[in-house]
């Protein structure tokens, strides 16, 4: 008895596998489509995932049990009064406080390899110490530190002790009993720590990357000039007050109220929690590029089914002239989909997992964050496996039911073929309208956060669905328009070529519009790219100004501009301070930077992008900011605050709330964007604060850059310890950052590409088994196989020019709607700039990837014997 017959309810898996096997190519071709939509969706949730745990892990280590943490409300301020730890040790819930006073400095022995770390999230210097002073007796409690030599510092130590994390101190040259030469700030000379211990980079290890000294708390007070104030304080509360989130804000009030005013009591992963939703774009556009992808993943299993029914289609008339029912055709269909859709999107869970390995890396980077391992959320893992499944079975439907619908007599008269008309009656009717609604949708996009993402995801998928269907009102006249070029280039072959294209029309059209989508995405990504670096290229220029750029590993006096100033070649000089503070009373309340600038030679040396003005006037604006009183923000701060000139923004300072004048609005994509530019007089008055980050330097007319650069090098480079770069230099620097950046996102766009492809691959490749007799009769009547060859090249040619012309055309549109996604979500105001390398070398790969995908297709038609070829019925 056959196994048929033995396990009748499995007949359909049994026949669904005989024809998987048939047909091995076709099979590996959608299973490839089906795992590459899975894995870009994975990837995409792993790397969120993963980015939200890097950012959070970047200042929970430093935190490491706590549970809550106290900072300094002013931030701008130089900490706060130590006597708060006997009132926070005295609230009812607090387990352990562990007290720290920071500092960051430089060894002495890396004043000259001292380097420049350059990341979207702004200018660092790459290799920093953090000097880290803690109460030893208390530091046990709050976290975790693991010893693997010599000793830990001692409660009511005071010495010049430090303990060192291992591989740092292995990377440095130190061991424990030498002595530790550190820069101290202000430039009062070096001091001499000795090495008593070194830790594991683990836990507390990893605070700064490892690049951290833990030294007795009265010794980096009296280091940092904190005048015996501390920075942090690091709160553990019992267990079920810490799995209590109402329980734990309680006792954030209770400690709030017991504080005053002049401190904040802060969650310990909120800066990261913050940070990522300033990271929102990039999050927003991989999720948006996971959409799409399986989008057009979609896409290729409905034209992958649609043949595969339309080749079989006498076979499945067989299977109904000996009795098999609709509903078990259905089945048959659906069990082949489901076969595939396990297959593929176990296949893509893996790649998946592959792929967010390099994502998560180059987004950290990004971020500016730690790198943490891999974070696989299960919600994500099993939205990729449902997408997969779904997606799948979705688009075996509209096949499935056509494969039922087909009549015995009709399907063992002929072989059946794909239609147009349900296409040709859909686009007419729906294609237009729903890009027209998408369009609209996303260029109005005041929407609430809780509603922004599932109302542009669907906006973007009516927009691109509307886009494929409407291909079939333009299919035409391209056809027109190629016939005489492919005839051109393929001679009357050509001609024949782009006549098939009519006659399996419905294929052709889902072939066009895959490679549309793909080509239409590759441009748009590569032009948002360009239009970043255009506007972050003119903002730098305008911005940073000058000819040269100085700063110090530890902050410099305002008074050494004299010094600078008296320089052979210097021009004029202007500094800069950067505070990190608080808003308060907004809409939100965020930790932005404060920027403090002098108005008067700032505005000499460069110049602000000012979107609007007070007076209509850079010059207004620039006499309103030194009067007092006033700032420039950024446009993401007017997106994200609903500021207007003439408004307020209220910040903590160390002398209180302060409102502050809105006198401009300029771009700005320092860090996260968030970003208020204040005169120097009010660093003084409202931050007790008068040192200097950086200086920035104009040289004369005449004088070379270079040379400038080297007699200040050796005037004052040791001395005040200096890096001085050179603007354009930074420049460079910046752009490559930004070249990175989007990396992950080109990667993305040649995934869809290659999705792009493999449905050429499959229309190409069904074209010509349903056309072996036609071919075979050609042959017959004398075409050589040279011929054979031309004319399926020719083929895939004018769907290769039909793909890649439209989504030339789609390209222009996306790359608009992505950039009025990107200034709505992060405020930046982009300037609309069209990759025009994005358009050549799309243009080439979508007439290349035709003629790659037609040749083993065409190679295989042209060896195949006249004869065995006639003999298929």
């Amino acid at each position: 008895m056959s196994p048929l017959l033995r396990f009748r309810h499995l007949a359909p898996v049994f026949l669904a596998l005989r024809s998987m096997l048939m047909r091995r190519a076709r099979t590996a071709l959608t299973a490839t489509g089906i795992a590459l939509g899975v894995a870009v969706v994975l990837a995409v949730n792993v790397t969120n995932a993963t980015l939200l745990s890097s950012l959070n892990a970047a200042f929970d280590e430093a935190g490491g049990r706590a549970d809550l943490t106290v900072i300094d409300r002013a931030r701008g301020g130089k900490g706060f009064e130590s006597g708060l730890i006997d009132r926070v040790r005295r609230v009812e819930g607090v387990v352990a406080a562990a007290p720290a006073a920071q500092f960051f400095t430089l060894l002495a022995d890396d004043l000259n390899r001292w380097q420049s770390a350059i990341s979207p999230a702004g200018v660092a210097a790459g290799n920093l110490l953090l000097v880290m002073g803690v109460d030893p007796a208390a530091e046990p409690g709050v976290r975790d530190v693991t010893l693997a030599e010599g000793r830990l510092l001692e409660p009511a130590e005071s010495r010049y002790s430090v303990v060192l994390v291992e591989t740092y101190a292995r990377e440095h040259g130190y061991r424990v009993g030498d002595k530790l030469p550190i820069l101290l700030p202000g430039g009062r000379g070096v001091a001499t720590l000795n090495v008593v211990g070194l830790i594991e980079r683990s836990g507390a290890g990893l605070i700064n990357g490892g690049a951290v000294a833990f030294v007795p708390l009265a010794v980096a007070q009296e280091l940092g000039e904190r005048g015996g104030r501390l920075d942090r304080i690091d709160v553990v509360v019992p267990d079920e007050v810490a799995d209590s989130a109402a329980a734990l804000a309680a006792l954030r009030e209770r400690l709030t109220s017991a504080l005053g005013e002049n401190v904040r009591v802060i969650y310990p992963g909120a800066r990261g929690e913050e940070l990522s939703k300033r990271m929102a774009s990039y999050r927003f556009g991989l999720d948006l590029f996971s959409l799409v992808a399986m989008f057009v993943g979609g896409f290729l299993i409905y034209n992958t089914f649609a043949m595969n029914v339309a080749e079989r289609t006498r076979e499945i008339g067989l299977f109904r002239a000996i009795g098999l029912t609709r509903r078990q055709i259905l089945a048959l269909v659906f069990t082949e989909a489901g076969l595939l859709s396990v297959f593929g999107s176990a296949a893509g869970l893996a790649l998946g997992l592959g792929m967010a390995q390099g994502m998560s890396a180059t987004l950290s980077v990004i971020a500016g964050s730690t790198a943490v391992p891999m974070t696989v959320p299960l919600d994500g893992f099993a939205r990729s496996l449902v997408l997969g499944l779904g997606v799948t079975f979705v688009s075996a439907l509209g096949p499935a039911l056509q494969a039922a619908g087909i009549s015995p007599l009709q399907a063992l008269r002929a072989r059946a073929q794909t239609e147009a008309g349900t296409w040709q009656h859909y686009g007419l009717r729906f294609g237009p309208g729903l890009m027209l609604l998408g369009w609209l949708t996303f260029n109005d996009l005041p929407l609430r956060p809780s509603v922004a993402w599932p109302i542009v995801s669907l906006a973007a998928l009516l927009f691109l669905l509307g886009a494929a269907l409407s291909v079939v009102l333009v299919e035409p006249l391209l056809t027109r328009l190629l016939r005489p070029v492919i005839a051109r280039l393929y001679g009357r072959e050509g001609r024949l070529g782009v006549a098939n294209l009519q006659r399996a029309q419905g294929r052709s059209l889902l072939t066009i519009a895959i490679l549309m989508l793909g080509i239409g995405m590759s441009i748009a990504t590569a032009s948002l790219g360009d239009s970043f670096r255009r506007d972050l290229s003119r903002w730098i220029e305008a911005a940073t100004g000058g000819d040269l750029l100085v700063r110090s590993p530890v902050r410099l006096k305002h008074q050494d501009r004299q010094r600078l100033a008296a320089i052979d070649g210097v021009q004029r000089l202007t500094a800069e301070r950067f505070v990190e503070v608080w808003t308060t009373g907004m809409a939100f309340e965020d930790e932005i930077m404060f920027v403090a600038i002098e108005p008067e030679t700032r505005q000499q040396i460069s110049e602000f992008i000012f979107e609007s003005a007070v007076g209509g006037s850079a010059a207004t604006a620039f006499a309103r900011l030194e009067q007092g009183g006033a700032v420039f923000i950024s446009t993401t701060m007017v997106s994200r605050y609903g500021l207007r000139l003439g408004d307020s923004l209220r910040l903590e300072t160390p002398r209180g709330p302060q409102d502050f004048e809105v006198a401009g609005v300029v771009t700005d994509f320092t860090g996260n964007g968030l970003m208020a530019f204040g005169s120097w007089g009010d660093l003084r008055r409202y931050f007790g604060v008068d040192d200097v980050d950086r200086f920035i330097i104009q040289v004369m007319p005449d004088a070379s850059v270079t040379e400038v650069k080297q007699r200040i090098e050796a005037r004052l480079g040791d001395r005040l310890n200096l890096m001085i770069e050179a603007v354009d230099e930074l420049m460079r620097a910046a752009l490559a950052v930004v070249d990175q950046s989007f990396v992950m996102f080109d990667t993305l766009a040649f995934i869809v590409v290659t999705v792009s492809a493999l449905g050429i691959i499959n229309t190409m490749a069904i074209s010509v088994l349903e056309r072996q007799r036609e071919i075979a009769l050609l042959r017959s009547l004398g075409f050589t196989r040279a011929q054979v060859r031309r004319l399926i090249l020719a083929e895939a040619a004018a769907l290769g020019a039909a793909g890649g012309g439209l989504g030339l055309l789609l390209g222009f549109l996306l790359a608009r709607l992505y950039i009025r996604v990107v200034q709505y979500l992060a405020g930046y105001e982009l300037s609309y700039v069209i990759s025009t390398r994005a358009l050549v070398s799309s243009l080439i790969i979508a007439l290349v990837i035709s003629q790659l995908a037609a040749l083993w297709p065409a190679i295989r038609a042209a060896r195949r014997e006249i004869v065995s070829a006639l003999k298929e019925e």
